[in-house]
């Protein structure tokens, strides 16, 4: 499994970003095979290009974390992508780290740090394929 995760502090739009992220596979064709809504977090599964994509909105602990890996898991996801909180608030980072090692992977892909100036970008097309790829 490709390991994504997208940090940032809490309010700086991981949840936003990657709630949009789901728009633009579905209008390439990905087909909803699950969807899970926790409040404003969501959990998805997404089947596209021959892959599972699961996208995790949650994050910001590392309770909420080992439940995003475990959907990943339980939905057969080639890919998995999650929000978690920033280095500086480690518990979720952790968890992260320990869940992808049991997956035989030494880190997770850090897709980036969010900051509150990135809370209006847009996911297109684009962005997405290299995402997954």
């Amino acid at each position: 499994m490709k390991i994504i995760a997208l940090a940032g502090a809490y309010n700086s739009g991981k949840t936003t970003i990657l709630q949009q992220l789901t728009t633009p596979l579905r209008g390439m064709g990905a087909r909803l095979l699950a969807r899970v809504t926790h409040g404003s977090d969501e959990q998805c599964a997404l089947s596209f290009n021959g892959k599972i994509v699961g996208v995790c909105s949650g994050g910001d602990n590392a309770d909420v974390v080992r439940d995003n890996f475990a959907f990943f898991s339980a939905n057969n996801c080639t890919v998995g992508i999650s929000a978690c909180r920033s280095v500086s608030e480690c518990a979720s980072v952790d968890a992260m780290k320990a869940c992808a090692w049991k997956l035989g992977r030494q880190l997770p892909f850090y897709v980036g740090k969010m900051r509150e100036k990135n809370r209006r970008a847009a996911v297109d097309a684009q962005t997405v394929k290299q995402i997954i790829e």
